[in-house]
C-alpha cells in the first residue's frame, strides 16, 4: 500500500480516508495568495455512493486502497445481501 502526498491524489485514483475506501472524482491543486497550496477533491464513498469535498494539505498524506477488480456474475438478493459468482467458476461466492 502506497503512501500519497496531497498532491499525488489526483483523479480516479482510490485512497483510504478515515478508514474506508474513496473514489476521486476530481482534485484540484491551488494556492490562494500567499497560503501554502491546498489541493480540494470531491470523493465517493465506495460502499454507500456518498460524495464528500475534503481539501488536503501540504503537509497531509494518505494510503492508496489496495483493491482487486475482477468479473463476477450477480445471482440473487436476500434479505438486504446481495450474492455474485466469480465468472467461470460458480463455487466461489
Amino acid at each position: 500500500m502506497a503512501i500519497l502526498s496531497y498532491n499525488e491524489i489526483t483523479l480516479k485514483k482510490v485512497i483510504v480516508y478515515e478508514g474506508q475506501p474513496y473514489k476521486v472524482l476530481s482534485s484540484h491543486v491551488f494556492r490562494m495568495q500567499q497560503r501554502k497550496p491546498v489541493n480540494q477533491t470531491k470523493l465517493q464513498h465506495l460502499v454507500s455512493g456518498r460524495v464528500i469535498e475534503i481539501s488536503f494539505h501540504q503537509n497531509e498524506s494518505v494510503p492508496e486502497a489496495d483493491i482487486e477488480r475482477m468479473e463476477a456474475t450477480y445471482l440473487y438478493t436476500s434479505r438486504g445481501e446481495s450474492w455474485f459468482c466469480e465468472v467461470g467458476n460458480p463455487k466461489n461466492r
